[in-house]
């Protein structure tokens, strides 16, 4: 027993001494990723503590933004009313030019309405001398004519009357 004791504690003792390389470099292994875990996880800190700091930074950054978005719908109704008062106003404007626009054409018309009356008044007034001259031409000759037109015009009252004197009644 004692010889199968030793062969054991030898055999024992030859594991031991082929385990010892083994047994370090499990040490050294578990310390090399003992060591990247305590790395990683400082890594991974430091996003979070970033976020943190992002987080306390924008704070006030965000509540103005916060501010904003609550003060927008209100600007936004005001410039949707100020829109549809500037449609409606565009609109009374465009009524308003398409008004000019006729009344436009209407004084296009009557200016060349006036401008073909000043012209047929211009050319009337150049016949007045003419006419002047021929009325006061008659004018004489009827005066001349006068005194024999009288007893015509009795004569013609005369038998006027004898005509209708013999009409049946």
């Amino acid at each position: 027993m004692e010889a199968l004791l030793a062969k054991s504690k030898a055999e024992l003792d030859a594991a031991n001494k082929l385990a010892a390389p083994l047994r370090g470099q499990h040490d050294s292994l578990s310390k090399e990723i003992a060591a990247q875990d305590k790395a990683r996880a400082d890594k991974n800190a430091v996003p979070a503590a970033l976020a943190a700091e992002f987080a306390t930074k924008s704070k006030p950054v965000s509540e103005q933004i916060a501010q904003i978005k609550a003060a927008l719908p209100p600007l936004e109704k005001a410039f949707a009313d100020a829109r549809a008062k500037l449609e409606a106003d565009i609109k009374v404007v465009d009524a308003k030019k398409a008004e000019v626009a006729k009344a436009t054409e209407a004084l296009e018309g009557t200016k060349a309405k006036k401008a073909s009356a000043e012209a047929a008044i211009a050319a009337a007034t150049k016949d007045n001398p003419v006419r002047d001259k021929n009325l006061a031409e008659i004018n004489a000759e009827l005066a001349k004519m006068q005194p024999q037109l009288d007893p015509l015009r009795a004569k013609v009252k005369q038998m006027e009357a004898q005509y209708f004197t013999m009409l049946p009644k």
